[in-house]
This record gives structure tokens, C-alpha cells and sequence, in this order.
């Protein structure tokens, strides 16, 4: 049982890392949205900027201002094409980032279905060992095993002194019913998988 409690903690932890990395996706997708409508407002503060630029050099000319006037509007254009530059720049980090968190992504989700296999893997070995070292019981399908396949019998695939194995098991051991299944993945979520809903989102 400490091998299945290990298991289980270790997809809760690739399943945490998942979920963790696709909020850094979404928080990134966000920001370069709200970067990118920055944008527009920007470019028009820098035309605006420029056409101030240009009527206050126009005054100066006309000796309506004074130098110190001319070199303001000028370090409130640089000012602005600042601002722009920058966003420019945010945009290129979270670009790249966004790059790496979603290869990083792709590789937390191949390692959340591993876990999962380990941790079935895990779930199943004392059922199997249970049932495979049982000597009553494996006599006992054996026992079925040869009924059908001394009859010849068709229905389990069978031909000549040959059983589908598997699928005469599957008629001792019944399908799960709907039912069963639904509870079972309601049970299995709410006691394993707590960052599945934001890993599925």
C-alpha cells in the first residue's frame, strides 16, 4: 500500500506542476493582451507628441516661446517613443517566455499521464497478485478455460482446443456498469486529481 500512497502523491505533484504552468500560459496570454492594446494608444500619443513638437518649433521661430519650450516637447516625444520602445520590448520577453512555458507545458502533460499509468500500475499489482497466487482460484478459471475449449465453442473466439483468454475473463470479472463508472470517476477526482479541473480548462 505504501507503494500506491507513493504513486498517488507523485501524480498529484505532476498534476500541481501541470496546472501551475498553465496558469503562467493564461497569465502571459493576458499580459500580452492587455501589452498589445497598449499599443495603438502609444502611436498616438507619439503623433500627437510630434504635431506638438513641430507648432512648438514653429513658435520658436516666430519668437512666440522660448528654447526651454522647444526642448520640453522634445523630451516629451523621446518621452513617448520610450513608452513604445518598451512595450515592444515586454512583448518580445513574453513571447519567448510564453515559448518555454508551453514546451515546459507540453512535457508536465506527458509526465501527468506516466504518473498516472505508475500509479495504476500500482493500484492493480495487489489485485493481481491476489487473484494470480491464488491456486484455488486459478484452477477454478482454468477449470472454465478447458470447458470451453473442449466443447470447441465459438462464442469466446475460440477454434480448435482454443479460449480468448481475456475474454472468458472478461465474463467472470463483469464490465463496470454506468452507474459504477461515473461514481468510481467522481470518487477518483474528488480524492486525487484536486487541480484536474484547472489542468482540463
Amino acid at each position: 500500500m505504501n507503494e500506491i500512497k507513493f504513486r498517488k502523491k507523485e501524480m498529484q505533484v505532476a498534476y500541481g506542476e501541470y496546472a501551475a504552468l498553465r496558469q503562467r500560459i493564461k497569465a502571459l496570454e493576458d499580459h500580452r493582451e492587455k501589452v498589445n492594446k497598449s499599443i495603438p494608444k502609444l502611436n498616438a500619443k507619439i503623433e500627437e507628441a510630434e504635431q506638438n513638437k513641430k507648432k512648438v518649433i514653429a513658435d520658436h521661430v516666430a519668437g512666440v516661446v522660448s528654447v526651454d519650450v522647444v526642448a520640453a516637447a522634445r523630451s516629451a516625444l523621446d518621452v513617448c517613443c520610450g513608452e513604445l520602445e518598451q512595450a515592444k520590448e515586454i512583448l518580445e520577453a513574453i513571447k519567448q517566455e510564453y515559448s518555454k512555458a508551453n514546451d515546459r507545458a507540453y512535457m508536465a502533460r506527458a509526465a501527468c499521464g506516466e504518473t498516472r499509468k505508475r500509479y495504476c500500475a500500482a493500484c492493480a499489482q495487489p489485485v493481481e497478485e491476489q487473484v494470480g497466487k491464488d491456486a484455488k482460484v486459478r484452477r477454478l478459471l482454468l477449470d472454465v478455460y478447458a470447458a470451453w475449449a473442449c466443447v470447441n465453442d465459438s462464442e469466446l473466439g475460440g477454434i480448435s482446443g482454443q479460449v480468448d483468454w481475456e475474454l472468458m475473463l472478461s465474463d467472470v470479472f463483469a464490465q463496470p456498469t454506468g452507474e459504477e463508472t461515473e461514481e468510481a470517476m467522481e470518487r477518483f477526482m474528488s480524492s486525487h486529481m484536486r487541480d484536474m479541473e484547472e489542468v482540463m480548462a
